[in-house]
């Protein structure tokens, strides 16, 4: 059963959206971070490699997302890096990309990666055993989910209930990360 919210808590779909992107990298793995604003909705995905194919091809499918629930994307924010500045120069995105100046960041994803990386943290060292690295991208994408789910930036409800439109049950969420391992 879902609780359905409505329009008036939608206004942002009329709302275009920026994007920052920044690379997160978790005991060496690195994921790609993007956070939307206004909305304030985070995605992380998994690199295999910071190439500027594997780069390209998150931020399309993160694009994709926003597509799905027509949501208009006008600019995207990149980090001056290797493969960031390989995509400005050599791929198209269907949005304005802008990047930030020479030993400038993405400051709204630094914010949000820093976010991401304490409560990652945070999980770790509370696990009564050593968190193996083929975990790493599902404890990524815990701490995503979690942060997505709780109201933030002056909203009474989170970042995904506004994207989707319906809400997650509290019950539903009775289990800690990998607390199915710990039996």
């Amino acid at each position: 059963q879902h609780i359905y919210i409505n329009e008036s808590q939608l206004q942002f779909k009329n709302i275009t959206q920026n994007l920052y992107i920044d690379t997160l990298y978790f005991h060496g793995l690195p994921h790609l971070l993007c956070i939307s604003k206004p909305l304030g909705m985070l995605h992380t995905v998994a690199l295999p490699s910071v190439s500027m194919l594997d780069c390209s091809s998150s931020i399309l499918k993160i694009i994709d997302i926003y597509k799905q629930q027509k949501v208009e994307i006008n600019k995207i924010f990149l980090d001056p890096a290797g493969a960031f500045k390989s995509i400005y120069k050599q791929f198209v995105l269907p949005a304005v990309v802008e990047i930030s100046g020479v030993d400038q960041h993405v400051v709204d994803a630094e914010i949000e990666i820093k976010l991401i990386k304490e409560k990652m943290r945070s999980i770790e060292n509370s696990l009564p055993f050593y968190l193996p690295d083929r975990f790493i991208t599902d404890l990524v994408t815990y701490a995503t989910t979690m942060t997505n789910l709780l109201p933030r930036m002056g909203y009474p409800i989170g970042a995904r209930n506004r994207f989707y439109g319906e809400t997650v049950h509290v019950d539903k969420l009775n289990g800690e990360f990998l607390s199915f391992a710990q039996a």
